[in-house]
């Protein structure tokens, strides 16, 4: 097992293959997890379980007939990545460190690197849930554009807003609100990443893989 720990994070993804199914057989990796990641159309979790993706509860909960679920009271998980991410079939911890993952590979557009540090400064304690946070109901300190331009680009902002997004989410996810605000919170930060990377089809298939692999962690 070592040895393929240690082949796997070279980069050899024949090792990476076979520790993920030793892990999965021995009870160390979630089953459901992995369903959902392949659900992700991650390759290597396809090739783990090639059938149909789970389904996810039907708040009628199958007691009378549901136009979303025909009554049987399961619903076929959703395609897109967004509504994907607020159902709870998708741990909370997962939730929000993919969330701060999308936050952190946009910040790529704020040019000034002290700006960047106080940026990342703010992820982290969003994956610490840190309880300061809960101070920091305006979050005081973190810019909005960038100091050394008078007009930024527009992504300049929206990475900057991410962050501040992040932080609400994780504000709501440490008071313990009900999950379908933070989850929805947290999919918010997902939506302003992709937005702040210019919609691109590259950052959805980033963000898409970011969230299958740490699915298969």
């Amino acid at each position: 097992m070592r040895r393929l720990e240690r082949q796997a994070a070279q980069g050899d993804e024949d090792a990476r293959a076979q520790l993920t199914a030793e892990r999965l057989r021995t009870g160390d990796l979630n089953r459901d997890r992995v369903k959902l990641a392949a659900h992700l159309r991650d390759p290597l979790a396809v090739q783990l379980f090639p059938e149909a993706p789970p389904g996810t509860k039907c708040a009628c909960k199958g007691l009378r007939a549901c136009m979303r679920c025909g009554g049987t009271g399961t619903r076929p998980l959703p395609t897109d990545l967004v509504p994907f991410a607020r159902t709870a079939e998708i741990p909370g911890d997962i939730l929000r460190e993919w969330a701060c993952d999308c936050a952190e590979h946009v910040l790529q557009f704020v040019p000034d690197e002290e700006d960047r540090d106080l940026l990342r400064a703010m992820i982290a304690r969003a994956r610490a849930l840190d309880p300061s946070l809960v101070a920091d109901r305006r979050i005081e300190g973190v810019p909005s554009v960038s100091p050394m331009e008078r007009e930024p680009a527009p992504a300049v902002a929206r990475a900057s807003h991410t962050v501040q997004l992040l932080v609400n989410a994780s504000i709501l996810q440490r008071r313990l609100e009900p999950p379908s605000q933070w989850r929805t919170a947290f999919a918010g930060v997902v939506t302003m990443a992709y937005r702040a990377a210019g919609n691109s089809r590259d950052e959805r298939d980033w963000q898409r893989q970011a969230l299958a692999g740490r699915l298969l962690e």
